[in-house]
């Protein structure tokens, strides 16, 4: 939790401060100055891999990646894609964080191409590697350009991105470069698509104490 303490005498005021809460002792604890944009702007594309979270700060001028190990309860960077490969991460509209076949990676839109980069080795900086060079002008002759968000790596080797701008999820297969703009029926609003991992364990048994309470609600 990301907040602006009301402290100006020590330079603190407009930082962030980073507190966790835990749910079994139902307590928050403070672990110091948190990074944020220097905008104002939060953090983007929370992703969690190998118990850390990571986000995207596209206003800075030096962390453009950033991380939280839950283990040492500690911000830290994290490594870009290395020279020459540079990425201009200050079109935040453009680049995107997220997680395919368990590699983080970044999608970055480029005109009618969208890059799609994996770290094949975590935290090895020299292992970014541009797995997919996709050219998003679909079979019917439309250019989907904006910001891609990566969902899921399928076990056929497609994956699945959602557009934001477009509301939609598209389906690329690299073995045979197929594009395809998925627009789901019957959603009027705009949405959020997620890779949902099904699991047997119950939220009831992983979280201890007296602090839980168990809702039983009814979907519609």
């Amino acid at each position: 939790m990301l907040r602006r303490p009301i402290i100006s005498n020590h330079g603190v005021y407009g930082r962030g401060v980073a507190e966790i809460h835990t749910l079994v002792s139902g307590s928050w604890k403070r672990i110091g100055i948190a990074p944020c944009a220097h905008s104002g702007n939060n953090l983007g594309f929370p992703t969690y891999l190998t118990g850390a979270i990571h986000w995207l700060n596209s206003y800075s001028n030096s962390d453009y990646l950033i991380l939280f190990n839950f283990d040492n309860e500690k911000f830290q960077s994290f490594p870009t894609p290395p020279p020459p490969y540079n990425i201009d991460f200050d079109t935040s509209r453009k680049v995107s964080l997220g997680v395919l076949g368990e590699r983080l990676c970044i999608c970055n839109s480029q005109f009618e191409y969208l890059d799609v980069w994996v770290m094949k080795d975590y935290g090895i900086q020299e292992s970014w590697s541009k797995e997919y060079r996709i050219c998003t002008l679909t079979f019917h002759g439309r250019w989907l350009h904006g910001l891609y968000e990566p969902i899921s790596h399928l076990s056929n080797g497609a994956i699945l991105l959602f557009h934001r701008l477009g509301n939609a999820v598209v389906y690329y297969d690299p073995k045979t470069h197929e594009f395809y703009f998925l627009k789901l029926r019957g959603i009027k609003s705009k949405f959020e698509a997620i890779a949902h991992t099904p699991s047997f364990i119950s939220l009831k048994d992983v979280v201890a104490g007296d602090n839980l309470a168990v809702l039983n609600i009814k979907s519609r």
